[in-house]
């Protein structure tokens, strides 16, 4: 019925965006002409941990408990990845985990290192239920973006898809509080 419909509609913007394709059958695939890339890094995304206090359905991330793993890098390493990126050319940095609030205080340090190093544009990826009004003040005083995983209006089908009932409210509630706060976000 509806659902079919509605997953038909959206597969279908993803074809007209030329960010997919849908075939039936057997499909020659031709091989990708990819040029020279210029030997500059841009932006780099960082996964803190691979811990997640949600277990969603969508995620590549099968290390969804929240035990810390013995193959998180530590903080000196990180800090010399995000001099050695800059050195680079990069100015842009995205925190992401798993849950990247898992490691609050390793993020927070991170996100002042970088600062320091002179990254221009920073982001914090985050599922949103673990941010704290502290958090919030930090981000917001080291001008810090905010991207935050919301499923859907309707908190069934988010709790579905976080597969963790109840996970719908402090994200949206942290959400108002970042719009309070004019903490830039997506």
């Amino acid at each position: 019925g509806t659902e079919l419909v509605n997953a038909l509609s959206y597969l279908s913007q993803i074809e007209k965006l030329s960010l997919g394709r849908f075939v039936n059958g057997n499909y020659r695939r031709e091989k990708a002409i990819i040029e020279k890339l210029a030997d500059k890094l841009d932006f780099i995304h960082l996964e803190l941990t691979e811990s997640c206090n949600f277990r969603c359905l969508h995620c590549y991330n099968e290390a969804s408990s929240l035990s810390v793993h013995n193959n998180e890098i530590e903080f000196e390493e990180w800090v010399n990845i995000l001099k050695d990126a800059y050195v680079l050319g990069c100015k842009g940095v995205q925190f992401i985990g798993g849950e990247p609030f898992l490691r609050r205080e390793t993020l927070l340090k991170l996100i002042a290192e970088a600062k320091n190093i002179g990254y221009k544009f920073l982001e914090v990826f985050s599922n949103g239920s673990l941010v704290t009004d502290n958090d919030l003040i930090r981000l917001k005083e080291f001008n810090i973006h905010l991207a935050v995983s919301v499923y859907s209006s309707d908190f069934q089908i988010h709790d579905q898809i976080t597969r963790n009932k109840g996970s719908w409210g402090k994200p949206i509630k942290i959400l108002k509080r970042v719009h309070e706060l004019a903490i830039p976000t997506r």
